[in-house]
């Protein structure tokens, strides 16, 4: 698998951000192999594959913005075709994952 330096660079700014401001912000991820590397390599990780015109959107931007969920990374894609990557899962939908265990 690729090193995904943006995955990187994004996760390192993403983590200032959120150390400066107190807010949880989104990223938006380019690929599924994008997607599964940030899942697969943050503490905390929820993403959300689907368009953004949907009640599914609204409530987890919603929750994004929460204080007590900043120990959470936010991510997001509008590509479907990821969703294949997690078996039983619909789009839209919600995808955990976390670095440890």
């Amino acid at each position: 698998m690729n090193d995904c330096k943006d995955c990187r660079e994004a996760g390192g700014l993403v983590k200032y951000i959120k150390e400066k401001t107190g807010i949880p912000l989104i990223v938006t991820v380019r690929s599924c192999q994008d997607l599964h590397l940030q899942l697969t390599n943050s503490n905390f990780a929820i993403a959300y594959i689907g368009q953004h015109d949907t009640p599914q959107w609204t409530a987890y931007e919603t929750v994004s913005k929460r204080d007590d969920v900043n120990k959470y990374a936010f991510l997001d894609t509008t590509d479907a075709n990821c969703a294949k990557d997690y078996p039983g899962l619909k789009v839209p939908g919600f995808v955990f994952g976390r670095a440890f265990d």
